[in-house]
């Protein structure tokens, strides 16, 4: 009886969900030089009768699971925002981040009527998991520009936890003058290039607007401001973006306005995000930043066909090395009968 190993398939099906894991659940964490991996196969026997005999064949199929596309959509857990008057520092509380391929962004604005700076944005001011985030756009765009300047700040694979997130700028504001800020807890964001290049812009205009680079699918988070938003005037998120948040700083001279939003970018190099406004044409300031989605398309991969290979017997592969992924991806098999695989450190597998 002939019996045959056909090469697992390496063209990868676009229907499956994302991440990687061992058997039994554990994340795999690639790097520049990714795990290799074989198999143990214990296959089921599709047997057939032929004229000239009975001849069996094992079909099977490892596969690396991916989302829909080629990249995954990058998720946005539960948005906090703050707002405060006069500063230096304001407390954005309960900021919950989890899961894989972690990222959170901040949008820090407020009234910079004396010309202040922000100094920092951390995630766990004093405690054990005490994070710096990035400051994403130009720290010098706009810094001769008061009445209103927004910032905008990043750090991929921060800690899994709750936490408080604390802005600092470096002088109090003016009185009755306010900073907002939000939080956007992301996940299934490119753990090597998690973000593109910040933009900002401010004017009187009715409508506030800015265009940010992106690609398809990113996910451009952006955040408006308005000076003095008195009681009759509004601020929304317009167009396609969806409302993340809203929040003020009431002083008795008015109130200063923040709000968030954020978009899919659709097809093409850029994203414009919106918002509309009626503040008797007091300033408006606007920041915005895409976010990139994660990698979990492998570089084609096969395995060496196998032939008179025992019936209901474990066989071993040879041992293929996975590249063209960044991040956490699944991985899976696909065939009839009982298959194992493993994830080892170099090519021999001589160590897990």
């Amino acid at each position: 009886m002939a019996q045959s190993h056909p090469k697992f398939l390496s063209r990868l099906p676009s229907f499956l969900p994302t991440g990687l894991f061992f058997a039994g659940g554990t994340p795999v964490r690639p790097d520049s030089s990714f795990p290799w991996i074989t198999t143990l196969l214990k296959a089921a026997i599709k047997g057939r009768l032929a004229l000239l005999g009975v001849t069996a064949s094992i079909v099977l199929a490892i596969f690396l699971l991916m989302p829909p596309t080629t990249q995954a959509a990058v998720t946005i857990s539960t948005v906090r925002s703050a707002g405060d008057l006069e500063g230096p520092t304001l407390d954005i509380t309960n900021v919950g981040i989890s899961g894989s391929n972690r990222a959170l962004v901040v949008a820090l604005c407020f009234n910079n009527n004396d010309y202040e700076l922000p100094v920092s944005v951390v995630l766990d001011p004093g405690g054990g998991n005490q994070t710096s985030l990035n400051w994403l756009d130009d720290p010098e765009a706009g810094v001769n520009d008061d009445d209103g300047h927004c910032t905008i700040w990043g750090v991929k694979a921060p800690p899994v936890g709750t936490f408080t997130v604390r802005a600092t700028l470096n002088d109090p504001l003016v009185a009755d003058e306010a900073m907002i800020a939000g939080a956007w807890p992301l996940t299934g964001v490119d753990q090597t290039t998690p973000f593109g290049t910040a933009v900002g812009a401010a004017d009187a205009t009715s409508i506030a607007s800015i265009t940010i680079g992106s690609a398809e699918g990113d996910l451009v988070i952006a955040a408006g401001w308005n000076e003095y938003y008195s009681s009759g005037n509004t601020m929304d998120t317009s167009g396609t973006g969806i409302e993340d948040y809203k929040t003020s700083g009431d002083g008795t001279n008015g109130t200063d306005v923040s709000v968030g939003q954020h978009k899919t970018a659709p097809s093409g190099s850029t994203t414009t995000c919106t918002w509309t406004h009626n503040s008797n044409g007091d300033k408006w300031s606007a920041i915005g930043v895409a976010v990139k989605p994660a990698d979990y398309t492998p570089d084609a991969f096969d395995f060496t066909d196998q032939t008179d290979v025992a019936v209901s017997t474990l066989t071993g592969s040879n041992i293929v090395q996975v590249t063209g992924i960044h991040d956490d991806t699944p991985i899976s098999i696909d065939g009839g009968g009982s298959y194992e695989y493993r994830i080892c450190a170099d090519d021999t597998c001589s160590g897990d």
